[in-house]
Protein backbone atom coordinates (compact mmCIF):
# COMPACT_ATOMS: atom_id res chain seq x y z
CA UNK A 1 0.00 0.00 0.00
CA UNK A 2 0.84 3.40 0.26
CA UNK A 3 3.03 2.72 3.39
CA UNK A 4 4.90 0.45 1.44
CA UNK A 5 3.19 -2.64 3.16
CA UNK A 6 2.67 -5.93 1.49
CA UNK A 7 0.24 -8.88 1.77
CA UNK A 8 0.16 -11.93 -0.45
CA UNK A 9 -3.25 -13.33 -1.35
CA UNK A 10 -2.98 -17.20 -2.75
CA UNK A 11 -6.32 -18.03 -5.04
CA UNK A 12 -6.43 -21.79 -5.53
CA UNK A 13 -7.34 -23.10 -8.92
CA UNK A 14 -8.67 -26.45 -9.73
CA UNK A 15 -8.14 -27.92 -13.11
CA UNK A 16 -10.35 -31.24 -14.17
CA UNK A 17 -9.01 -33.28 -16.50
CA UNK A 18 -10.74 -33.99 -19.79
CA UNK A 19 -12.97 -36.61 -20.10
CA UNK A 20 -11.29 -39.73 -22.06
CA UNK A 21 -13.41 -40.86 -24.62
CA UNK A 22 -12.74 -43.92 -26.82
CA UNK A 23 -14.91 -45.41 -29.43
CA UNK A 24 -15.62 -48.98 -30.50
CA UNK A 25 -14.56 -50.47 -33.02
CA UNK A 26 -11.53 -47.96 -33.92
CA UNK A 27 -11.55 -47.25 -37.72
CA UNK A 28 -13.50 -49.54 -39.27
CA UNK A 29 -14.03 -51.37 -42.87
CA UNK A 30 -17.71 -52.16 -44.32
CA UNK A 31 -18.98 -52.79 -47.38
CA UNK A 32 -21.11 -51.06 -49.66
CA UNK A 33 -24.66 -50.78 -48.12
CA UNK A 34 -24.00 -52.16 -44.92
CA UNK A 35 -24.44 -50.99 -41.45
CA UNK A 36 -21.93 -50.16 -39.09
CA UNK A 37 -23.02 -49.62 -35.33
CA UNK A 38 -20.43 -46.94 -33.06
CA UNK A 39 -20.33 -47.46 -29.23
CA UNK A 40 -18.85 -44.49 -27.22
CA UNK A 41 -17.49 -44.84 -24.03
CA UNK A 42 -15.75 -42.49 -21.35
CA UNK A 43 -19.15 -40.64 -20.51
CA UNK A 44 -22.75 -40.39 -20.30
CA UNK A 45 -23.55 -37.20 -22.13
CA UNK A 46 -22.33 -37.88 -25.98
CA UNK A 47 -23.38 -36.23 -29.27
CA UNK A 48 -22.13 -37.97 -32.61
CA UNK A 49 -21.76 -35.63 -35.38
CA UNK A 50 -21.83 -35.99 -39.25
CA UNK A 51 -24.47 -38.55 -38.65
CA UNK A 52 -27.87 -38.37 -39.42
CA UNK A 53 -30.02 -35.83 -36.85
CA UNK A 54 -26.41 -35.96 -34.95
CA UNK A 55 -28.08 -38.34 -32.18
CA UNK A 56 -27.39 -37.70 -28.57
CA UNK A 57 -26.95 -41.23 -27.29
CA UNK A 58 -24.28 -43.59 -26.65
CA UNK A 59 -24.35 -45.95 -30.09
CA UNK A 60 -25.72 -45.11 -33.16
CA UNK A 61 -25.65 -46.71 -36.17
CA UNK A 62 -24.26 -45.42 -39.66
CA UNK A 63 -25.09 -46.41 -43.76
CA UNK A 64 -22.21 -44.29 -45.06
CA UNK A 65 -22.65 -44.16 -49.21
CA UNK A 66 -18.77 -43.72 -49.14
CA UNK A 67 -15.67 -43.60 -46.44
CA UNK A 68 -16.59 -41.19 -43.84
CA UNK A 69 -15.34 -40.10 -40.47
CA UNK A 70 -17.89 -39.75 -37.66
CA UNK A 71 -16.79 -37.15 -34.27
CA UNK A 72 -18.55 -38.19 -30.92
CA UNK A 73 -18.29 -35.22 -28.95
CA UNK A 74 -18.89 -35.87 -24.79
CA UNK A 75 -19.26 -33.86 -21.47
CA UNK A 76 -18.57 -35.24 -17.91
CA UNK A 77 -20.24 -34.21 -15.09
CA UNK A 78 -19.03 -30.88 -14.41
CA UNK A 79 -19.32 -29.78 -18.03
CA UNK A 80 -15.89 -30.63 -19.33
CA UNK A 81 -15.64 -31.07 -22.35
CA UNK A 82 -13.25 -33.34 -25.02
CA UNK A 83 -14.22 -35.45 -28.65
CA UNK A 84 -13.21 -38.31 -30.72
CA UNK A 85 -13.26 -39.43 -33.89
CA UNK A 86 -13.64 -42.83 -35.85
CA UNK A 87 -13.43 -43.26 -39.94
CA UNK A 88 -15.46 -46.19 -41.28
CA UNK A 89 -14.21 -46.97 -44.74
CA UNK A 90 -16.24 -47.95 -47.59
CA UNK A 91 -15.74 -50.74 -50.22
CA UNK A 92 -17.75 -50.78 -53.06
CA UNK A 93 -19.45 -54.16 -54.42
CA UNK A 94 -17.86 -56.54 -56.86
CA UNK A 95 -18.64 -55.64 -60.37
CA UNK A 96 -19.87 -59.03 -61.27
CA UNK A 97 -20.87 -60.43 -64.85
CA UNK A 98 -21.54 -63.71 -66.49
CA UNK A 99 -20.41 -63.55 -69.91
CA UNK A 100 -21.49 -65.84 -72.52
CA UNK A 101 -20.75 -66.90 -75.88
CA UNK A 102 -24.46 -66.71 -77.19
CA UNK A 103 -27.44 -66.26 -75.25
CA UNK A 104 -29.63 -67.88 -78.17
CA UNK A 105 -29.63 -71.47 -78.48
CA UNK A 106 -31.20 -74.89 -79.83
CA UNK A 107 -32.81 -76.94 -77.15
CA UNK A 108 -30.13 -79.68 -76.12
CA UNK A 109 -27.30 -77.59 -76.81
CA UNK A 110 -24.53 -76.65 -74.22
CA UNK A 111 -23.12 -73.13 -73.67
CA UNK A 112 -20.21 -72.01 -71.88
CA UNK A 113 -20.76 -68.87 -69.28
CA UNK A 114 -18.13 -67.20 -66.99
CA UNK A 115 -19.20 -65.65 -64.15
CA UNK A 116 -16.29 -62.60 -63.43
CA UNK A 117 -15.72 -59.48 -61.60
CA UNK A 118 -15.22 -61.65 -57.83
CA UNK A 119 -13.60 -64.22 -55.98
CA UNK A 120 -16.36 -66.79 -55.61
CA UNK A 121 -19.35 -67.54 -57.27
CA UNK A 122 -22.60 -69.48 -55.93
CA UNK A 123 -24.75 -70.31 -59.00
CA UNK A 124 -28.63 -70.08 -58.59
CA UNK A 125 -29.57 -73.85 -58.31
CA UNK A 126 -30.88 -75.13 -61.99
CA UNK A 127 -30.93 -78.33 -63.67
CA UNK A 128 -30.34 -76.97 -66.34
CA UNK A 129 -26.76 -76.69 -65.30
CA UNK A 130 -23.48 -78.50 -64.84
CA UNK A 131 -21.74 -76.60 -61.37
CA UNK A 132 -23.12 -74.43 -58.65
CA UNK A 133 -20.05 -72.91 -57.68
CA UNK A 134 -17.07 -71.95 -59.07
CA UNK A 135 -16.54 -68.78 -62.14
CA UNK A 136 -17.26 -71.52 -65.19
CA UNK A 137 -20.69 -73.47 -66.03
CA UNK A 138 -22.05 -74.94 -68.55
CA UNK A 139 -25.74 -74.32 -69.30
CA UNK A 140 -28.25 -76.64 -71.05
CA UNK A 141 -31.82 -74.92 -71.16
CA UNK A 142 -34.40 -77.11 -72.47
CA UNK A 143 -36.81 -73.80 -72.77
CA UNK A 144 -35.69 -70.42 -72.17
CA UNK A 145 -34.33 -69.84 -68.66
CA UNK A 146 -32.93 -67.59 -66.77
CA UNK A 147 -29.75 -68.14 -64.80
CA UNK A 148 -28.71 -66.11 -61.90
CA UNK A 149 -25.04 -65.86 -60.22
CA UNK A 150 -23.46 -64.01 -56.93
CA UNK A 151 -19.89 -63.34 -56.42
CA UNK A 152 -17.91 -62.61 -53.62
CA UNK A 153 -14.78 -60.60 -53.63
CA UNK A 154 -11.84 -60.69 -51.64
CA UNK A 155 -12.98 -58.63 -49.43
CA UNK A 156 -16.16 -60.32 -48.63
CA UNK A 157 -18.10 -57.85 -50.29
CA UNK A 158 -21.14 -59.63 -52.13
CA UNK A 159 -22.85 -58.94 -55.23
CA UNK A 160 -25.94 -61.10 -55.84
CA UNK A 161 -28.41 -61.82 -58.05
CA UNK A 162 -26.44 -61.04 -61.88
CA UNK A 163 -28.68 -62.33 -63.95
CA UNK A 164 -28.49 -63.62 -67.92
CA UNK A 165 -31.34 -65.11 -69.91
CA UNK A 166 -30.80 -67.86 -72.01
CA UNK A 167 -32.94 -67.99 -75.16
CA UNK A 168 -33.55 -71.50 -76.03
CA UNK A 169 -34.84 -72.33 -79.68
CA UNK A 170 -37.29 -75.30 -79.26
CA UNK A 171 -40.07 -73.70 -77.16
CA UNK A 172 -43.52 -74.53 -78.04
CA UNK A 173 -44.72 -70.89 -79.01
CA UNK A 174 -48.46 -71.45 -80.16
CA UNK A 175 -50.81 -74.10 -80.06
CA UNK A 176 -54.07 -74.10 -82.48
CA UNK A 177 -57.13 -75.94 -83.20
CA UNK A 178 -57.49 -77.35 -86.09
CA UNK A 179 -59.03 -80.03 -88.67
CA UNK A 180 -60.79 -81.23 -91.46
CA UNK A 181 -61.99 -78.01 -93.37
CA UNK A 182 -65.07 -77.25 -91.84
CA UNK A 183 -64.31 -78.80 -88.75
CA UNK A 184 -62.79 -77.60 -84.95
CA UNK A 185 -61.33 -80.59 -84.08
CA UNK A 186 -57.39 -81.55 -83.88
CA UNK A 187 -54.52 -79.31 -82.14
CA UNK A 188 -51.08 -77.91 -83.91
CA UNK A 189 -48.21 -77.09 -82.17
CA UNK A 190 -45.81 -74.55 -83.73
CA UNK A 191 -41.93 -75.03 -82.16
CA UNK A 192 -39.29 -72.78 -83.37
CA UNK A 193 -36.42 -74.24 -84.71
CA UNK A 194 -32.79 -73.75 -86.14
CA UNK A 195 -29.94 -72.14 -85.21
CA UNK A 196 -28.85 -68.74 -83.57
CA UNK A 197 -28.45 -66.03 -85.71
Amino acid sequence: DANMCSKDTFMNFTVNPLPVLTIEPADTTICYGETATLQGFGVSNIVWLGTPYNPVTNSTNVTPLDTTTYIMVGTDNIGCMDSAQVTVNVLPLPDVQIVVGDDTICSGDTINAAAIGAVNYAWSASPFMANTTGAINQLYPINTTTFQVTGTDANGCVKEAIEIEVLCLGDEVATANVGCPGDTNGSLSLTLTGSAP
